[in-house]
């Protein structure tokens, strides 16, 4: 006796990647045979391992299932969804609940063969995944709700997902092409604004996109010493005038400033927060720095100068005598 098809199918509807075929002729046929008989149970066909997973979301979580009989037709396919009771299939199987579920499935012939029951399991995942973009620690700096940061700084995406797990993250720079991103730090080299874009895939297919704009900044900050009283040239030598105090003067267009800090000869940086007035006798110096929000130093800045504060000697006498 020829053993005739009789195939059981689990369809994935809509979107989902995943689908169980039958193997063999056209699916649906349903030819009766001369046999008065029938003696041999149902076979399901697979192209896919049982045991696996098809990940879906609720977006494409529609399934139907198909039984195909060659000689004494389907009488009937009944499945269940995890430890519940048997159901007579009579239209799509919806799967809503969020998580791991194992449907069962078989059919039965009107010679009422039993095909070897059937399992699959269904992973319904309806949450996206949490993607992140992270920088050298402490080197993003938040300024008016812009983010600023140096051309050194390297930024590495972290993407999870609890559920179907992550299949794809990539990523795109200013407009760029989009590229897989494989776990390696990346810069960014242009000067001012910059678009990071960011999308991470699970296996369910939901979809989380993120788009960072940093600002940046690899200019040194300018600064300068000014003088309150113009210092006075003598004998080579710039003297300063009794009461002349300094000022320091920074700027940077970009993330701007942080830090002004100043030295008074060979002593200790200080930050510059009032004028600064040298009243000790001889020679001295004042050298100045600005740092801006991102790391980056200014040139420094010196002014060298005389103090004088002895008064002059003046000598009253006769004239035409001599000096005493």
């Amino acid at each position: 006796m020829n053993t005739k098809r009789k195939i059981a199918t689990v369809i994935v509807l809509l979107t989902s990647s995943l689908i169980f075929a039958q193997s063999g002729s056209d699916k649906g046929s349903m030819k009766k045979t001369s046999e008065d008989s029938e003696r041999t149970n149902p076979k399901t066909g697979n192209k896919n391992d049982p045991s696996a997973s098809i990940y879906v979301n609720f977006k494409n979580a529609v399934f139907e299932i198909d039984a195909v009989d060659d000689s004494s037709q389907v009488d009937y396919v009944e499945y269940k969804i995890d430890d519940s009771d048997y159901i007579r299939y009579s239209g799509p199987v919806y799967l809503s609940k969020e998580g791991l579920a194992k449907i069962s499935y078989r059919s039965v012939d009107k010679a009422g063969n039993k095909e070897a029951l059937r399992t699959v399991q269904i992973l319904v995942d309806n949450t996206a995944p949490e993607l992140k973009l992270t920088a050298n620690e402490g080197s993003l700096k938040n300024i008016s709700g812009n983010t600023f940061a140096s051309r050194n700084v390297s930024y590495t995406i972290s993407a999870t997902d609890a559920l179907s797990g992550i299949k794809e993250v990539k990523f795109s720079v200013n407009g760029g092409e989009y590229k897989s991103y494989e776990g390696q730090p990346m810069r960014l080299e242009k000067q001012g604004v910059n678009w990071i874009r960011v999308t991470a895939i699970d296996k369910s297919g939901n979809n989380t996109d993120m788009l960072t704009v940093v600002t940046v900044d690899d200019e040194k900050p300018n600064v300068e010493i000014i003088s309150s009283i113009p210092l006075i040239s003598i004998n080579g030598k710039q003297f300063v005038k009794q009461g002349t105090v300094f000022s320091v003067k920074a700027g940077d267009s970009l993330s701007g400033v942080s830090q002004t800090l100043y030295k008074i000869d060979k002593g200790e940086w200080t930050s510059f927060t009032k004028p600064i007035a040298v009243t000790t006798s001889g020679e001295h110096s004042i050298e100045v720095r600005a740092v801006d929000n991102v790391g980056n130093e200014s040139d420094l800045k010196k002014v060298s100068f005389v103090v004088d504060m002895e008064p002059p000697h003046a000598n009253f006498k006769k004239a035409g005598s001599n000096r005493e």
